[in-house]
């Protein structure tokens, strides 16, 4: 008895370990299965060695991106659209509008003819123009009162031209003297005059104007008209002073007046002439 039941244990106990190992290998194969099947519909639980679930989220973070990129060019193309259909609208309105080219602008000239009043003879011979540009600083300062407060200075840029002449309808006796064989001819004329200057209006203008607070308020009740005269009468002022210390200007007045009488004499047989300019 002592045997058999010895022999029993031994044929029992292996047959309980196969049992318990079949048992374990099933767990582990049911547990792997759910875990699994957790991993792919949940892979934001699922760990790190899951590559499956790493591949999902990246796609679930590029979604936000690319739905803006979406909505932008569905905007853009919104825009786009109603821009062109608000021009092709208004050019057919444009277009069918009945009273297009009914009402305009226009200009009539109804000035009157020019009357000559009176004529003046010039014994002027023009020989030279000289252009200038300066600028006039004039500076009102009021004391003891602030610039700030009262006072201006204004830098105005001013253009215009004299002209220079010779003035031949007061020639005397013995002005003119010619030679006997009347080959040489002798002028004495008077020293070129300064014209008074011609303001460029298109080409003069205030550059700049710095006013106290009592002069804008001023300014804002009455006009400058006065102010802007005496800018150009103090301007032209300046042009001719320039113009009478210009000695290259009288220099170009003589030489032009004697090319233009050696022109005049020499088809008349005069092989020589000499002008002299007197005072």
């Amino acid at each position: 008895m002592g045997k058999t039941e010895t022999t029993s244990e031994k044929q029992t106990q292996p047959l309980s370990t196969s049992s318990n190992n079949g048992l374990e290998r099933a767990r582990d194969s049911v547990r792997r299965g759910v875990l699994s099947r957790r991993g792919k519909e949940e892979p934001g639980e699922g760990g790190s060695g899951n590559a499956g679930g790493s591949t999902v989220v990246n796609r679930e973070a590029r979604r936000p991106r690319s739905r803006l990129l979406t909505l932008a060019l569905v905007i853009a193309v919104l825009l786009v659209s109603g821009a062109l259909a608000l021009n092709l609208t208004t050019g057919a309105l444009d277009r069918l509008n009945p009273f297009k080219g009914m009402f305009g602008t226009t200009s009539v000239d109804r000035s009157g003819p020019a009357v000559l009043k009176s004529i003046q003879d010039l014994g002027q011979f023009e020989a030279a123009s000289g252009y200038y540009e300066l600028v006039v600083d004039v500076e009102k300062d009021v004391k003891p009162v602030p610039s700030f407060l009262a006072g201006q200075r204004t830098l105005f840029i001013a253009a215009g031209s004299v002209d220079i002449g010779v003035n031949l309808s007061n020639l005397g006796e013995g002005a003119v003297k010619v030679n006997g064989d009347r080959t040489h001819a002798t002028i004495d004329l008077p020293a070129p005059t300064l014209s008074a200057p011609t303001i460029d209006y298109d080409r003069s203008y205030v550059y700049s104007q710095d006013r106290g607070l009592f002069d804008r308020v001023q300014d804002a009740f009455s006009d400058n008209s006065d102010e802007t005269r005496q800018l150009y009468s103090l301007a032209s002022q300046r042009l001719a002073e320039a113009a009478a210390e210009t000695d290259d200007l009288r220099d170009r007045a003589e030489k032009n007046t004697r090319a233009t009488l050696e022109g005049l004499l020499q088809p008349l047989g005069f092989t020589q002439v000499t002008v002299n300019f007197v005072g």
